[in-house]
């Protein structure tokens, strides 16, 4: 589970279960360069951040 940290980032790890440190950095960067879209649908679901 990452926290977005919305508007800006940058996402962090809270936690992890049965994720390989290659698998949650390759997740990590996929985050990062969505993060705008990510926490636009957050946000259209949840309201502000």
């Amino acid at each position: 589970m990452f926290i977005l940290h919305c508007p800006g980032g940058p996402p962090e790890l809270r936690e992890s279960y049965g994720f390989k440190l290659s698998e949650l950095n390759t997740i990590e960067t996929t985050i990062s360069g969505q993060l705008a879209v990510l926490c636009a649908e957050w946000s259209n679901h949840h309201g502000n951040y």
